[in-house]
């Protein structure tokens, strides 16, 4: 009797580095031009969201940090749903503003610092924050709003190579460090599969004046139920590593494969959110955190009444014609000068 032992196939693991999809960041990823000159570029963003009595944004503001490293000069075009860019404290220069876009331009003696505080349109920048807030009856819900449908693979793996693996990746997470890239070791036929992968989210601070500090995602529940209270909430939320997936180890090659297929898409969508306004440097330090705060939406101004024209004669309504026209063409050759 002949036995065939099928040989292992060396395959590559799903990237931390490939977005999962096309935002965030918003708008999608940044222009850069350079002249030979591939500055290093660390990147903190705070994110503060306003919501109503009924959980939905109605503002959504940003301050981020910049710190250009590196000698030269720089062109930078962040993607943003902007309505109005300002330089922020301690920012070392001035940021452009385009409807869909905050520009970044000059020369970095080898550390800049650039802040911008941006108001973001927040009809087109809500659909992408990370947690939604659903008041219903005496709760208030909070729901992690990062999932998407991932494509994996599961296969039997070799498991001793593939468990040094996945230790690496937890070191580099507790560090906070740059998760290494992988491949498994397989010894039957990849069949694709589809997941539902998150960015897990760290949430703390009240809701109803009851505290909360929780991980959505992560293994976890994706939603927490509190007490509503006086309806308030007041919450700091920050993506997070999956470290509670990055714990024990599963013992058969199939399982501990799927294991580590899902800490890595999970990583690659937390540097999704992590970068929720892009980062110029792809390989950057990025951070962000979001703030989520009760409050009421300002009052729409109602239009100005309109005086009925009664009783004006042609020779008036043609006067006032004329004078209008005219204001309009010396505006227009003011504006030509300009």
């Amino acid at each position: 009797m002949i036995v065939l032992a099928l040989a292992a196939v060396t395959v590559a693991l799903p990237s931390p580095l490939h977005p999962l999809s096309p935002q965030p960041p918003l708008g999608g990823q940044p222009i850069v031009e350079t002249e030979g000159i591939f500055h290093r570029v660390q990147a903190t963003t705070r994110v503060d969201v306003r919501v109503d009595a009924r959980g939905r944004p109605f503002a959504a503001r940003a301050l981020q940090r910049l710190v250009v490293l590196d000698k030269g000069d720089y062109v930078f075009a962040i993607p943003a749903p902007v309505e109005d860019v300002r330089a922020a404290p301690g920012s070392e220069s001035t940021p452009g503003q385009r409807r869909a876009s905050i520009l970044w331009s000059g020369f970095a003696a080898g550390r800049k610092v650039l802040a911008a505080d941006v108001t973001f349109a927040v009809r087109e920048a809500a659909p992408y924050l990370p947690l939604r807030i659903e008041p219903r009856g005496g709760t208030i819900t909070l729901v992690n709003a990062t999932s998407v449908t991932a494509g994996a693979f599961e296969a039997d793996a070799v498991v001793r190579p593939l468990a040094r693996y996945l230790a690496a990746v937890r070191r580099a997470a507790v560090r906070g460090a740059a998760t290494p890239i992988g491949t498994a070791e397989i010894t039957t036929r990849a069949r694709p599969v589809q997941a539902s992968v998150e960015a897990p989210l760290r949430v703390r601070g009240t809701v109803g004046g009851q505290p909360v500090d929780t991980v959505l995602g992560d293994g976890r529940p994706l939603r927490l139920s509190v007490a509503r209270g006086d309806g308030r909430v007041r919450l700091e939320v920050t993506p997070v590593p999956p470290l509670r997936l990055l714990g024990d180890a599963p013992a058969t090659g199939r399982a501990l494969l799927g294991r580590v297929n899902a800490v890595l898409l999970r990583l690659a969508r937390t540097r999704q959110y992590d970068a929720f306004l892009a980062n110029p440097d792809p390989r950057g330090r990025t951070e962000t955190t979001f703030v989520y705060r009760s409050g009421r939406p300002p009052k729409a101004t109602p239009p100005a009444a309109v005086a009925p024209e009664t009783g004006r004669s042609p020779l008036t309504t043609a006067l006032v014609v004329a004078g209008v026209i005219a204001a309009a063409a010396a505006g227009l050759a003011v504006w030509a000068r300009s």
